[in-house]
């Protein structure tokens, strides 16, 4: 018996930050959602976990009809709060997490290359909205990478929020909601 609850208390304190991420990401869409539907968006999710989008899975994870276009958006959920991100192109972006002793000013980072298939923003889109002006979003979940880039003519280029990666302008959640909450006040 004791070893049981040894067991039980060593794999709850190592699951402890992974499950207080996932709630505070959780509680981070619930707000986001509540202020795009405050602004008069209609929030579309595509599947129950919207709010923890991975880079490598190729489907949007919710769509928001808002201001006469629907605005199809891919979340992509990075963890460790020290992460260099590299989009490439369309197949492929590379990725640095950073150890606790690294720069974040560092200059000379060594990024794993990976693959990915090109995302989807139609998924799921309800036939009704099919025909209104369209735009893509790829939102960093915070924790928020330290340094989101893309290649361009071989350099990479540092992404300031709205600017696009070649698929979707990125957004870190704050910033795309304020968005709508700019939109909302000016409305008023």
């Amino acid at each position: 018996m004791p070893l049981l609850f040894i067991l039980v208390f060593v794999t709850t304190f190592s699951l402890l930050p992974a499950l207080i991420t996932v709630t505070r990401k959780a509680s981070e869409g619930k707000l986001m959602r509540r202020d795009v539907e405050q602004a008069g968006g209609k929030f579309i999710p595509t599947h129950k976990l919207w709010y923890l989008g991975a880079i490598e899975k190729s489907k949007c994870d919710f769509h928001v009809v808002y201001d006469g276009r629907i605005i199809s958006v891919k979340v992509i959920s990075l963890f460790p709060q020290r992460t260099f991100l590299n989009f490439i192109d369309s197949t492929s972006y590379e990725i640095k997490i950073l150890g606790k002793s690294d720069s974040i000013n560092k200059t000379n980072v060594t990024y794993s290359k990976k693959s990915k298939k090109p995302y989807n923003f139609k998924y799921k889109i309800p036939d009704e909205y099919n025909s209104l002006p369209k735009a893509r979003v790829i939102l960093l979940n915070t924790p928020a990478p330290a340094r989101i880039t893309k290649t361009k003519n071989g350099v990479r280029v540092v992404l300031p929020a709205g600017e696009s990666t070649g698929e979707g302008a990125v957004y870190k959640t704050g910033s795309f909601v304020s968005l709508f909450k700019q939109s909302h006040k000016t409305d008023r």
